[in-house]
């Protein structure tokens, strides 16, 4: 339950290169990226979607505001432009 990292696409297609070699030896933690912003349960979307411009991800762990690494959640850009079109209109 705790957050160790992510694993994107760009690390899949690294791996995908050697995959028949690879198959039966790697595991998820020899890829994973420990480096992944995440967003706190009380953030503002605003900051957010500045995160998701920054990072270039689509989707980002949230995780409790107590300063722990447990995952409540995720989030997506699609998530926050549909909360700011349900306010507009």
């Amino acid at each position: 339950k705790k957050l160790i990292g992510y694993i994107s696409m760009q690390e899949i297609r690294q791996t995908m290169m050697d995959f028949e070699s690879l198959k039966h030896l790697l595991v998820a933690a020899d890829i994973v990226n420990p480096n992944i912003p995440v967003v706190k349960e009380d953030e503002t979307l605003d900051r957010v979607m500045k995160l998701f411009g920054k990072t270039g991800l689509e989707e980002l762990p949230v995780v409790s505001s107590n300063g722990e690494t447990n995952i409540i959640g995720t989030i997506t850009q699609r998530d926050i432009i549909d909360a700011y079109n349900h306010q507009i209109f």
